[in-house]
């Protein structure tokens, strides 16, 4: 079978299975093997496994859901559980981060949160919750930018047919 990678985007899976109702159920294979993620131990072993649904992307007008087959793991050593980290997938989420951030995308394009809701099958509520972690997240990522102290600015003319060149420069570079 062909690897889940190729087709969705999501490293070290292995595709099963492929459903198509209402939304399109993907049923995949983790082939990663993990280490403790306490101490990094590499000998552990599988305690119980289950199935995590997680909403991935919109396929046309079809919700894309994965069904992933994952494991509980018990480290001897350190004598502590712990489950399968997903790729792609913070922890104590029930969705991609691809899927979060069209939601976002969608959102900030101007579509309302009550038509994201209805073709992505969230809620409202969580509609705007992404928009504001994202938003959160653009701003902390711009606030550590360096802006100059002084800004030199110089205008140059070329030709009627070229006109104006405007030059911007740090007059002071070691300043932080």
């Amino acid at each position: 079978m062909p690897s889940l990678e190729s087709i969705i985007g999501l490293p070290g899976f292995e595709l099963e299975k492929v459903r198509t109702t209402k939304t399109i159920e993907v049923g995949a294979k983790c082939r990663l093997r993990p280490r403790c993620m306490h101490r990094g131990h590499v000998k552990y072993r599988i305690k119980s496994s289950f199935v995590r649904s997680l909403k991935h992307t919109r396929q046309g007008n079809r919700l894309m859901i994965l069904k992933v087959r994952s494991h509980k793991f018990h480290c001897p050593k350190c004598e502590r559980f712990f489950n399968l980290r997903i790729p792609g997938v913070l922890p104590r989420r029930r969705s991609t981060e691809n899927f979060r951030l069209e939601v976002y995308e969608r959102h900030h394009g101007g579509v309302s949160q009550r038509l994201i809701s209805k073709t992505h099958g969230i809620g409202e509520a969580t509609v705007e919750r992404w928009y504001q972690d994202f938003v959160a997240y653009r701003v902390k990522e711009l606030s550590h930018r360096y802006s100059p102290r002084a800004l030199g600015i110089d205008e140059h003319f070329f030709t009627q047919k070229k006109g104006y060149a405007t030059t911007l420069c740090d007059l002071v570079p070691d300043s932080l």
